[in-house]
């Protein structure tokens, strides 16, 4: 018996020390690659009895859908989350970021960050790799501004285009101060990872190097 007990010990030992130690690996590996990018961008989450992609969300735990609309503005994204001429860094599926499901905007901490559509907040709190995340919702389409130092926002805020919704920040699974923007539509029972650059003019973007 004491052998059993002592051999269920060690087991138990070994997943915790084995546990601890691939968290302590995942979150060395550079934001958006790899292993870590398909675990926070493509391992289906469950998030409970909110409506989501089939059930589970990539990432973002919790966020679901609300079905809104707004009464006065139901536009579709538009614009870059900046009132300047932003620098546009990592894109969209980048060949060196597989699945990298919006663009990088390497900006400073507490740069102002505003919202391109009007709508719901349906999200704004801390999410996992996500860091800070507030995500806005309008007539089937989501924006995601992840990895905040700040909010200007609060979930069930209805809020109106170019309203400042937080700012710039480098949490979660980030390497370097900047925003990473993302554009979802509604399909079906599900959703789909829109490519954000299709919602603004590249021209009003500066170009600079993915790291």
């Amino acid at each position: 018996m004491g052998c059993v007990v002592g051999a269920v010990a060690i087991i138990v030992g070994f997943t915790i020390v084995f546990t601890v130690f691939v968290e302590i690996t995942r979150h060395q590996i550079p934001f958006g690659k790899d292993k870590v990018e398909e675990w926070m961008m493509g391992t289906p989450q469950p998030v409970g009895s909110e409506f989501s992609d089939n059930g589970y969300v990539n990432a973002g735990v919790g966020v679901g859908w609300k079905d809104f609309t707004h009464p006065d503005d139901p536009s579709d994204p538009q614009g870059t989350p900046f009132d300047f001429k932003a620098k546009l860094g990592c894109e969209f599926q980048d060949p060196n970021y597989r699945k990298h499901t919006g663009v990088d905007f390497p900006e400073p901490i507490g740069t102002p960050v505003y919202a391109t559509m009007a709508g719901l907040v349906v999200y704004a709190s801390t999410n996992g790799p996500w860091g800070n995340l507030v995500v806005v919702e309008n007539n089937g389409y989501q924006t995601w501004y992840a990895h905040l130092s700040s909010f200007a926002v609060s979930k069930d805020q209805v809020i109106s285009y170019g309203q400042t919704i937080g700012a710039v920040g480098n949490n979660g699974n980030s390497t370097g101060p900047h925003l990473h923007y993302g554009v979802k539509k509604k399909s079906g029972a599900g959703a789909v990872w829109m490519d954000p650059k299709g919602f603004f003019n590249r021209s009003n973007t500066k170009e600079w190097p993915c790291n």
